[in-house]
């Protein structure tokens, strides 16, 4: 986790069950995607330069498609639209808040 993410997350007070960076990475996206496929929760969008934050939940099976539309699409949230557009995906950070019935992100 780089320590600009790590510095927004402590300053409010958010512990979250996953982390990624480097969203315009190709091997990130599909990692991201994988790993949320079959969860439902709560997840946040991460501006890093200015600290902005969008926070959403998905229903099983959906939080993937929010996750690409947001930041890949660019048909989620225009105000993340907008951001990822000014600032650039590298300068973004998707976080899972919480998981409906513990989903372990890792197994």
């Amino acid at each position: 986790m780089s320590a600009r993410l790590k510095a927004i997350l402590n300053k409010n007070g958010i512990k979250p069950v996953a982390t990624w960076e480097n969203l315009d990475s190709p091997t990130t996206k599909q990692t991201v995607t994988s790993s949320i496929k079959r969860c439902a929760g709560v997840y946040g969008i991460i501006n890093l330069i200015n600290g902005d934050m969008y926070v959403g939940s998905g229903i099983c099976g959906r939080m993937h498609i929010r996750f690409h539309k947001h930041l890949y699409g660019l048909n989620g949230s225009h105000l993340v639209s907008l951001a990822v557009k000014k600032y650039g995906l590298d300068n973004f950070a998707f976080i899972v808040i919480e998981t409906i019935d513990g989903f372990d992100l890792h197994s």
